[in-house]
């Protein structure tokens, strides 16, 4: 199997476990289409939209750039709610509910 079989491979997965999570807690989710400008330097392209309001990006391992989270604060202040989920943390997927979001984050979905 070559490297970019297997990079789109752990790619569907990811994506796979996500939408099943959305699935077993009653959130709507569609693919998102929309590319942000955030300054001159930086475009944002959150994978997800859930239930029209919240942006879901997932990034794989290596992507995550501490750097990056004022362009993610900048986006939130700019275009709305975005969650970001690191690859390495999806498997803790399955320990979290769209009630949990709700009551301790105060997230509406």
């Amino acid at each position: 199997m070559s490297m970019n079989n297997s990079k789109r491979r752990s790619h569907i997965e990811l994506n796979r476990r996500f939408v099943g999570w959305c699935t077993r807690e009653g959130v709507d989710v569609k693919s998102n289409d929309e590319v942000f400008f955030i300054d001159d330097n930086m475009l944002i392209r959150p994978e997800y939209l859930l239930n029209d309001l919240i942006y879901v990006d997932i990034l794989k391992v290596g992507e995550f750039n501490p750097d990056n989270i004022k362009y993610y604060q900048d986006f939130a202040n700019s275009f709305g709610t975005i969650i970001v989920i690191k690859e390495e943390y999806m498997s803790e997927l399955d320990d979290i509910t769209k009630q949990h979001l709700i009551d301790k984050h105060d997230i509406f979905i």
